[in-house]
């Protein structure tokens, strides 16, 4: 492979196989068929990649920002899409997709998916912030905030057409909105500083159109419940102001 990709198109009607960038892709589109694994040993930056087909692996060494990945095809998905300090820029697919990690950063991405394959498998910030807009038009497993969901200064709509399993901040809040026009699993929530001029409670709300299970804080609350129809299992408020 190259060790940069700079202000390049690459079109390829069918599959590109084996496609490794040793540094850097910026400010470049890449359109193909399917692109089974691609390797970006450092940065997508400010680029597209897009495949009507399939994206197994998409990985960056250092940080995926500013760029569009997308999956247009009928028959298309995304398998893992990973970075170490952060994504960010817009994820779409046309059908599922298996996890978008990022190991010591944020998840800042604007992630949509539509039909009646979109299911998502799992959005984690190891460490961080999973502080994403998104519209999922299946369901999602799991999202897993190493510190918040959301963002403190700017709340973000987790919109989830089917159901939403598990959201797990057990070191933070939840600043953003849980819209899901299924059921909620579990949420697990940490504490926050609750104090005059330095309140950082969590105001972002859980709503299901269908049933909630289980809703755990370990500190105050300051967002909405909601279940529409079949009610809610249990909600735990601990160690609150």
């Amino acid at each position: 492979g190259a060790a940069n990709l700079l202000r390049s198109n690459v079109n390829v009607a069918g599959e590109v196989r084996g496609f490794t960038i040793s540094r850097d892709i910026r400010a470049s589109s890449v359109v193909a068929g399917s692109v089974p694994t691609l390797t970006i040993g450092r940065n997508l930056q400010s680029s597209s990649i897009t495949a009507s087909g399939n994206i197994n692996t998409l990985s960056a060494g250092n940080r995926i920002a500013d760029s569009e990945i997308a999956i247009t095809g009928p028959d298309g998905g995304i398998g893992t899409i990973t970075a170490l300090t952060g994504i960010g820029g817009s994820i779409s697919a046309t059908g599922p997709i298996g996890s978008i990690v990022v190991t010591a950063g944020d998840l800042t991405a604007t992630i949509r998916t539509t039909g009646s394959r979109g299911n998502i498998t799992a959005l984690t910030a190891t460490t961080g912030n999973v502080a994403i807009t998104a519209d999922v038009s299946g369901n999602i497993g799991t999202i897993t905030a190493g510190r918040n969901i959301g963002d403190r200064g700017t709340r973000g709509v987790i919109l989830v057409r089917g159901d939403l399993t598990t959201a797990l901040a057990t070191n933070g809040q939840l600043y953003s909105d849980l819209r899901v026009g299924g059921s909620i699993g579990t949420v697990t929530l940490g504490g926050a500083v609750a104090r005059p001029g330095n309140d950082q409670v969590g105001r972002g709300s859980i709503i299901a159109f269908r049933s909630i299970g289980t809703v755990t804080s370990a500190g105050d609350f300051g967002g909405s419940i909601l279940s529409y129809t079949g009610g809610i299992t249990s909600v735990a408020i601990t160690n609150g102001s």
